[in-house]
C-alpha cells in the first residue's frame, strides 16, 4: 500500500444523498466523490473540475484544488496529508489503529469541544461515522457557541 493510499478509505459504499445529507446545503447539487480521507473528510468533484473537501468534523466546505490532477498530485505532501499521516501514526501509541475502511473520529467530537488529537481517536467504520458526524451537525450547527450539552459545550470553532 503506498503512502498516498493509506491516508484515504475507499468510499465506493458512500451514497452522496444519503450519507452526505446533513450537509447538502453546503454541498453544490452536481458534485461528486472522488476521495475520502481517515478523519473522513469527503473532496468532491466540482462541474468545473475544481475540488471541493467537505469537513465533516467542522461542517464546513473549503476549495482545495482548481483542477482535480493539481489534487491528487498535491494531496498526500499537503499540510492535511502530513496531519491525517502524524495522527495515523500517533494514534498507534494508544491502540488506535483504523482497519481497512475505518476512519478516526474523536471523542468529544471536535463540535463539542473535541481537539484533534491522537489521544482522542477512535477508529470506527466510514459509514457509522458519517451518520454520527451528520447528527450532531444537524443538531448543532444553530447552537452558538457556548451552548451547552449535557455536560459538553458546542465551541463554534472553525478552521
Amino acid at each position: 500500500m503506498s503512502d498516498h493510499d493509506a491516508i484515504l478509505v475507499d468510499h465506493s459504499s458512500v451514497d452522496l444523498s444519503v450519507d452526505l445529507a446533513p450537509w447538502s446545503d453546503l454541498i453544490p447539487a452536481t458534485a461528486s466523490i472522488i476521495a475520502v480521507d481517515r478523519l473522513a473528510n469527503v473532496y468532491l468533484r466540482r462541474p468545473d473540475k475544481g475540488v471541493l473537501m467537505l469537513d465533516v468534523h467542522f461542517g464546513v466546505v473549503e476549495e482545495l484544488a482548481q483542477l482535480e490532477s493539481d489534487f491528487e498530485r498535491e494531496f498526500a505532501g499537503s499540510d492535511l496529508g502530513l496531519h491525517i499521516r502524524g495522527l495515523l501514526r500517533d494514534s498507534v501509541a494508544y491502540d488506535v489503529k483504523p482497519k481497512t475502511g475505518e476512519v478516526l473520529v474523536f471523542t468529544p467530537p471536535v463540535a463539542l469541544g473535541g481537539d484533534l488529537t491522537a489521544s482522542t481517536a477512535m477508529a470506527m467504520k466510514l459509514k457509522t461515522a458519517l451518520h454520527l458526524l451528520g447528527h450532531i451537525f444537524l443538531k448543532t450547527r444553530e447552537m452558538p457557541p457556548g451552548s451547552r450539552i449535557d455536560h459538553l459545550t458546542v465551541n463554534g470553532r472553525r478552521p
